[in-house]
């Protein structure tokens, strides 16, 4: 009937999405940067589950499905089978169903799934992975007791974390790759905020950013990488103006932030220990990281210039006192940005005469640089 009227397949499944339903089954939450978020907590078995994925996969948006609970005894390969077609990813909540779930994905399927512990975990984690135009849906297919007080509980859980979702901030990395950008990007995902990257070439950084959360884009720089949404944009010093993501970010009036510019705002807010130096500052800052953790300081440590086993293979820490450790490269006069309150200075050297031209120029930048 709506086809007879003019209205779109795709127009008409839209505007049912956001349908209010009935409370916790298919209920419309919240449009929260072009996200649609779905409460169908009532879905307590595989069968019905299934119906509902079946129901919205019909939209042609990709869906992010938060799963798992209790297992009833009940049989899940049909809708898992449902979860491997049409779910992009798949956050299981804990519970015995999402153990017995999650052995029923086939080998190359394993890469959706996501674990947390909690409601609010997983609505943040879905916020991160989502992008315009996508669908998060509550789609338990197992009972509630244990981790809540019954359906209703869990329901009243998500809707709780989505509305908080209002406030939260969304950042673009340019060339988030890199091995500074990437520690820049994940302190942004640890303070809650919606990150996107581009980078031309995939790797094991940008998977794993992936696997915290982040969405990542890999291949030519496109001024559609920058979606809808985005509060920030932080490019990496490599990135020339003329850059179509740095351009789009201009011409729709996003704040931009050179990587430099945007660690220095960060030192500005802790008592911010830097390191700097012509050779041995990756090793320097490492060696400084963990005498102080293993002190008991607990500092953020944004960045070191390589990846420590001890940060479970990255370059980033969060800790819990005032205190921030980070590696600050002279090239390009980079640390003039930074506002550190304790300065290591490992040794000075002809390094980077590209930026420097002389080694005077270097040693009065040095000095330029310590008395700030």
């Amino acid at each position: 009937a709506a086809e007879l009227l003019g209205v779109s397949r795709k127009s008409f499944l839209k505007t049912l999405l956001k349908l209010k339903g009935l409370e916790g089954r298919r209920e419309f939450v919240a449009d929260i940067k072009g996200v649609t978020f779905i409460n169908d907590t009532t879905a307590t078995n595989p069968n019905t589950a299934l119906n509902t994925l079946r129901f919205f996969a019909r939209g042609k948006t990709d869906l992010i499905v938060i799963a798992g609970g209790v297992d009833k005894k009940l049989d899940f390969e049909d809708f898992v089978r449902g979860l491997e077609r049409f779910a992009k990813a798949v956050i299981f909540l804990p519970g015995d169903a999402s153990e017995k779930m999650k052995k029923l994905f086939s080998t190359q399927s394993r890469s959706k799934i996501k674990e947390v512990y909690s409601m609010p975990e997983a609505v943040r984690l879905s916020f991160q992975m989502a992008q315009g135009g996508d669908s998060v849906i509550l789609l338990p297919a197992a009972a509630s007791f244990n981790l809540f007080q019954n359906e209703f509980d869990r329901g009243d859980k998500f809707v709780s974390a989505v509305r908080e979702l209002d406030g939260v901030k969304q950042v673009h990395f340019i060339g988030i790759g890199g091995i500074g950008v990437s520690a820049l990007s994940r302190y942004y995902l640890s303070q809650g905020w919606r990150v996107t990257g581009s980078d031309l070439v995939a790797s094991d950084i940008t998977d794993s950013l992936a696997n915290l959360g982040a969405k990542t884009m890999i291949g030519p720089h496109r001024k559609e990488h920058i979606l809808p949404g985005t509060d920030l944009v932080i490019y990496s010093a490599a990135i020339q103006p003329n850059n179509p993501e740095r351009k789009q970010a201009r011409d729709r009036g996003i704040k931009t932030q050179s990587h430099p510019q945007a660690l220095g705002r960060l030192t500005r807010q802790y008592e911010t220990i830097a390191i700097s130096g012509a050779h041995g500052k990756s090793t320097t800052t490492a060696l400084a990281a963990l005498l102080l953790i293993r002190a008991g300081v607990d500092p953020t440590v944004c960045h070191v210039g390589t990846k420590l086993k001890e940060f479970d293979d990255s370059n980033f820490r969060l800790g819990n006192s005032k205190y921030l450790i980070l590696e600050a490269d002279e090239w390009n006069r980079t640390f003039l940005n930074y506002r550190p309150k304790i300065i290591i200075l490992t040794n000075i050297d002809r390094e980077h005469l590209d930026t420097y031209k002389t080694f005077d120029s270097v040693k009065r930048t040095f000095a330029q640089y310590v008395r700030k």
